[in-house]
């Protein structure tokens, strides 16, 4: 049997779900694509403009915001964008746009200026700004060392030398005023090396001091030896040839000049660095240097036992009167094996002045041979009024072995004592030995001889006592005189070696020679006082500083007469 159809047990059909996924439009990629492209392009504008650079300056004269030119070496490496004061309102900042490209060129050597027409020691320049315009030009080196910079002080005037240029920078100190000017030359042997780039007056008042560019390859002229001299526009002379003159350029006579010299000395001067510290002399005499050429000039080194107070740099060194070479350095050293400090003396020889006619390879050879016969050098007065010294060169009689000792950087030549270290090294010889006799016993044993001699003198006669003479002479007799006998014995012993030998016995020979030049120098002082009285200038001042004298004296004892009179004279005046 069938069973009923439930209808409501039949299944009901449901309309089939499929999902659907919702999808970004293509259009879209459109205005993402247009913005990633104007952050692009925006990034590229700003990244090829370059950088932002702040220069101030004094004045802003000639400068215009969008138009004037930053240019280096001629090329242009970027525009002024804007102009303001500072917050002083003494400065003008000008703000700067510098290339890309040229962005690693700022750093911390860039110099700036604004380049115009200008007329100065160094002649005329800028002419061209005359019709292109004022630009702001630049300076700088491509050492990628040096830090970056943004902000930068402009100069007034272009420095004379370019940043990159190789060569030596260095400062020169005078107290002579402030002759030279900027741009003035420097030179060496006459040639142009360098310039002044600046003078500035130092914080003490006192001192200025000179900025000075040495060109390579003449800076490795310059170490810790070379001397720095103003030069003079001319040098006039009278001599035995009648007048000289000697004139520099004309760029030296109206602007100043700079000369300087690296002489030889006992020790090789050093390298130096930029920004070094030099004195800078008002002339060549105040450097003590010889300009003689020394660089065949034979150099060698002398050592005294004695004082050189009245020896300079420059002293000349003499042989029989003729100048054969001069003094170039003195200096104080250690020596490591005794440990005493020496003082010893360079000497240059000049070889046309020593052997004429032979080849300078000979004149050692020749020195040799006259230091074997006797030649010496030692120390002499030039004038015994000023105390200045000089070496002389002579030849001594019986002389040692000796000869040149080779040396670095120069040999030693031998010396001898002064004329007068000699008498005074026999002097303090003749002394001691006088000191070590025993004068304060003999004293005191002629003390007490005398007193007893007085003694017996004083006494009563032998009559009145009833004494007998043998008496006095048994008291003379006694042991008081013969030790005084005994030590005077002894004096006399010690006295006689001293008497009799060399240096004793030398010595009124020597001070007879200095007592003979004392003689001459006075009779020198006596002509020269004398001379031709009515025309002797000194004669003339020494006469009216008497006469002054004179009447001074006169005023005087006028004076203590009337006070002598009136002692209230000087209050009530002397009527």
């Amino acid at each position: 049997m069938k069973q009923p159809r439930d209808n409501n047990s039949d299944p009901v059909a449901q309309p089939r779900t499929t999902g659907k996924t919702r999808r970004i439009s293509l259009i879209w990629l459109v205005p993402l694509a247009a913005l990633v492209i104007s952050f692009w392009l925006t990034w590229q504008h700003y990244a090829s403009l370059g950088s932002l650079i702040t220069i101030s300056f004094v004045s802003a004269e000639g400068l215009e915001a969008g138009k004037t030119a930053v240019r280096f070496r001629s090329v242009e490496v970027g525009k002024v964008e804007s102009m303001h004061l500072d917050s002083t309102l003494q400065q003008v900042v000008v703000t700067v746009r510098i290339n890309k490209e040229s962005k690693n060129f700022l750093n911390e050597s860039t110099r700036f200026w604004i380049e115009r027409p200008r007329i100065g020691p160094g002649g005329v320049s800028g002419l061209g700004t005359l019709f292109s315009g004022a630009y702001i030009a630049m300076s700088t080196s491509a050492d990628k060392s040096l830090s970056y910079e943004e902000h930068f002080t402009g100069l007034e005037d272009p420095p004379l030398t370019a940043t990159d240029e190789p060569g030596l920078h260095l400062y020169l100190t005078s107290t002579s005023g402030a002759s030279l000017a900027t741009g003035a030359p420097v030179l060496y042997k006459q040639f142009e090396v360098g310039k002044i780039e600046s003078r500035r007056l130092v914080d003490d008042g006192q001192t200025i001091a000179y900025g000075v560019f040495i060109n390579e390859p003449y800076d490795r002229f310059v170490n810790s030896n070379t001397k720095f001299w103003e030069l003079g526009g001319f040098k006039m002379d009278f001599g035995a040839q009648g007048m000289t003159l000697e004139m520099e350029s004309l760029s030296v006579l109206l602007n100043g000049g700079i000369s300087f010299a690296t002489p030889k000395r006992l020790k090789e001067g050093s390298p130096v660095e930029n920004d070094a510290l030099f004195e800078l002399y008002p002339n060549l005499e105040a450097a003590h240097l010889d300009l003689t050429s020394t660089e065949s000039a034979f150099g060698y080194i002398l050592h005294f036992g004695e004082s050189l107070r009245g020896l300079g740099i420059g002293s000349p060194v003499e042989y029989q009167g003729i100048q054969v070479g001069h003094v170039a350095d003195i200096s104080i050293e250690n020596n490591a094996e005794t440990g005493k400090l020496t003082t010893p003396v360079l000497i240059f020889l000049d070889p046309d002045r020593i052997g004429s006619g032979l080849e300078e390879q000979n004149i050692p050879a020749l020195l040799d041979k006259a230091i074997a016969q006797g030649l010496r050098a030692r120390l002499q007065f030039s004038s015994w009024l000023t105390n200045q010294l000089f070496i002389e060169l002579v030849m001594i009689d019986d002389p040692q072995h000796a000869s040149i000792n080779p040396g670095e950087p120069y040999p030693d030549f031998p010396t001898i004592a002064s004329a007068v270290g000699e008498i005074m090294n026999d002097l303090s010889s003749l002394l001691g030995k006088i000191e070590k006799l025993p004068l304060e016993e003999l004293l005191t044993s002629a003390n007490v001889l005398i007193h007893d001699i007085d003694s017996l003198v004083r006494k009563p006669a032998d009559d009145e006592l009833g004494e007998q003479p043998q008496l006095r002479r048994e008291q003379l007799d006694g042991a008081p005189v013969q030790s005084l006998l005994s030590k005077v014995n002894h004096a006399l012993d010690g006295l006689n070696p001293i008497l009799h030998s060399s240096e004793t016995q030398a010595l009124p020979e020597k001070l007879s020679t200095s007592i003979g030049k004392l003689n001459s120098t006075l009779k020198s002082v006596k002509q020269m006082l004398e001379g031709d009285k009515a025309r002797s200038p000194l004669y003339y001042e020494l006469s009216t500083t008497l006469k002054e004298l004179t009447r001074a004296a006169r005023s005087v004892g006028r004076l203590s007469e009337t006070l002598d009179e009136k002692p209230n004279a000087l209050i009530f005046g002397n009527d």
